[in-house]
């Protein structure tokens, strides 16, 4: 079968986008937090750093410090005053972020002599390199731009994802090479889960990925797949598309004179449809659908043939008929209900012969890779030459 390529509306798509920052590029992060320690112990005295940047804790245990901190770093903790150290404490940070540390615990007879309770991470901006948009949740990579550093994100269902007017959006929606702002919080295990996601600017589709739009009947449906597969007949050869719902897909289903709202389970096979989504260049016939129009079926077609075998009694006649100018074999599948003329006058499938130029009426459909049409009316043309 003939590729879609031929019914294809080609947007024009090209571009991509940069930003963030690494150690050294001098865009700077912010790290801050709030420390306690045992009772007697003189909390102005004890110094905080992250390479070479250093501040003293104030009276009420703050601290912040201002570098171009990228990746897993080392909080430093020493006591000033003292000259040794208390130990150190593993935190992950985003180039161009505020990471803020809260319930920091300083007890040097602890075996774990430094905890801390939460790590809130805000603004992390980036690209996405890769969304895994899981059942559970998903992972998102926030790619910083001018190192290849990847920020990793954890979503789950209850985070709040959303454009940057405020609209809100679904893991599904998000696509690699979409610029977002990430807030969320830090495990003890240094995995970050974002809280919320604001999508901030998307950048035209790859070159590789086209914008479609067809019609067709309803071949098969998948709706617990969330898909169904499409029969899409032009003036070329049939073909069959393969259709994907997302969450977002707007379905509409026509009852009279009005499109209401509807599912995959609400279409019915032989139904007609409308298409519009994304595929991509490489499989122009597997579509992202973006919006399904439904309208009662089945679709009905006429088709000149000429009868090659005729096989009443199996219900079906083998017939050959030219689609874009080459010979094509198409199986017509008659029923006790199906009406047979032969020169303007009712007659039987026992009065056709094969050389018969014959006028198929029907629904089409494609199984096992055959083209069947489920015939409603067969009109004998031209009788085949004695």
């Amino acid at each position: 079968m003939k590729r879609l390529l031929s019914i294809l509306i080609v947007t024009a798509l090209a571009g991509c986008a940069s930003e963030g920052g690494v150690t050294g590029s001098g865009i700077s992060a912010i790290v801050a937090g709030n420390v306690s320690t045992t009772p007697g112990s003189d909390l102005e005295g004890i110094e905080v750093a992250i390479g070479d940047a250093a501040s003293r804790l104030d009276r009420s245990g703050n601290f912040e410090l201002l570098g171009e901190f990228d990746g897993e770093v080392a909080l430093r903790f020493r006591d000033a005053v003292g000259g040794f150290d208390l130990g150190e404490l593993p935190i992950s940070v985003a180039s161009g972020s505020t990471t803020i540390i809260e319930g920091i615990v300083i007890d040097p007879a602890a075996p774990q002599r430094i905890s801390r309770q939460i790590v809130r991470i805000g603004s992390v901006i980036g690209t996405i390199r890769r969304v895994d948009c899981g059942p559970d949740g998903g992972r998102v990579d926030i790619e910083l731009a001018a190192n290849g550093r990847d920020f990793r994100f954890l979503i789950f269902p209850d985070a709040f994802l959303r454009t940057r007017s405020g609209e809100a959006i679904s893991c599904q929606d998000l696509r690699p090479r979409d610029r977002v702002e990430a807030t969320g919080v830090q495990l003890a295990d240094r995995t970050s889960i974002a809280l919320v996601v604001t999508l901030t600017d998307r950048p035209p589709a790859p070159a590789r990925e086209i914008l479609v739009e067809f019609g067709g009947s309803v071949n098969r449906l998948f709706c617990d797949r969330d898909g169904i597969q499409v029969l899409v007949t032009t003036a070329d050869e049939p073909s069959l598309a393969s259709v994907r719902f997302r969450p977002n897909t707007e379905i509409l289903c026509n009852d009279g004179d009005e499109l209401r709202p509807c599912a995959c389970d609400d279409i019915l096979e032989r139904d007609i449809v409308q298409i519009r989504g994304f595929a991509s260049i490489d499989n122009p016939e597997a579509v992202r659908a973006t919006t399904v129009l439904v309208f009662p079926g089945p679709l009905v077609v006429s088709v000149p043939v000429v009868a090659l075998r005729v096989g009443c009694g199996q219900g079906l006649i083998e017939t050959q008929t030219r689609l874009d100018g080459a010979p094509q074999v198409l199986i017509a599948r008659v029923h006790p209900e199906t009406e047979f003329v032969c020169g303007g006058r009712a007659c039987s499938c026992r009065d056709l012969r094969p050389g018969d130029g014959l006028r198929l009426v029907g629904s089409p459909v494609v199984e096992r890779q055959f083209a069947i049409i489920d015939v409603g009316r067969v009109v004998r043309e031209e009788p085949a030459r004695r």
